[in-house]
This record gives structure tokens, C-alpha cells and sequence, in this order.
């Protein structure tokens, strides 16, 4: 995919959560579109705290209209995303809150910190 259709804005309603970083959002076309919050990781359902972290993501956004300045593609075919709701940025939105934590992608390698055993998420200290 070239850079130019890589790097583009959906917006639409969202109409499901899958996990903490992971919902559809349906646009204006009626096209569903799978985002993943890009820089940012949360539990996946079945870890510690997953189940809050979709409740959280889900009474932030969830049949909302957002807007969606994607940034990348994933193996999966989900396209990564900046989501906004108005002027909110929901990525830091949950990390600040706690039920996500900053994912940093440098080539092959990653910087992630896994929650504590609190469940609050906490920051790479690198």
C-alpha cells in the first residue's frame, strides 16, 4: 500500500469493541472498518483487567462518532489509528486512565510495560 492511501481520515460511528485497543466503526459509505488504537496495548479480554479495559474504551466511544487518522496497517488488516472524539484523543485517554499502556515500535523491537499487579497500567521508564 502506498503511503499517500496508507495515511488517511475515516470518520463514522463506532459499532463494536473487540478489546481495549480494538473496535469497528462504520462510515459514512456503510464500510465497517477494524482500528487498532495505535501506540498504545491493553490487556486482550481474557488477561487481568481486559474485561474493564473494553468497558472503558467502550463508555468512552462505543456509538459515538470519531474520527480516525489512520497511520498504519497490521497483519491483520486492522488499520492502526489516532481516534479522536471532538478534540479528546482517546489513545492517551486510556493510558492516563489507566487500562492501556504506551507501545512503542522501533523496527523489530518493542518497549512495552505489561500492567501491575494493581491492574494500572504503568509507563516504560526507558
Amino acid at each position: 500500500m502506498s503511503a499517500d492511501k496508507l495515511h488517511h481520515t475515516i470518520t463514522g460511528k463506532v459499532v463494536a469493541i473487540a478489546d481495549g485497543d480494538t473496535l469497528t466503526v462504520l462510515d459514512d459509505a456503510k464500510v465497517q472498518h477494524k482500528i487498532r488504537l495505535a501506540g498504545i496495548d491493553a490487556p486482550e479480554k481474557r488477561q487481568a483487567f481486559g474485561t474493564k479495559a473494553r468497558e472503558a474504551l467502550a463508555a468512552k466511544v462505543f456509538g459515538k462518532a470519531v474520527r480516525i487518522d489512520v497511520i498504519d496497517v497490521d497483519r491483520y488488516r486492522r488499520e492502526g489509528g489516532r481516534i479522536y472524539l471532538g478534540d479528546r484523543f482517546v489513545n492517551m485517554e486510556m493510558v492516563r486512565d489507566g487500562f492501556a499502556w504506551r507501545y512503542v515500535r522501533s523496527g523489530k523491537c518493542h518497549s512495552q510495560a505489561p500492567p501491575s499487579p494493581s491492574g494500572a497500567a504503568e509507563a516504560p521508564t526507558s
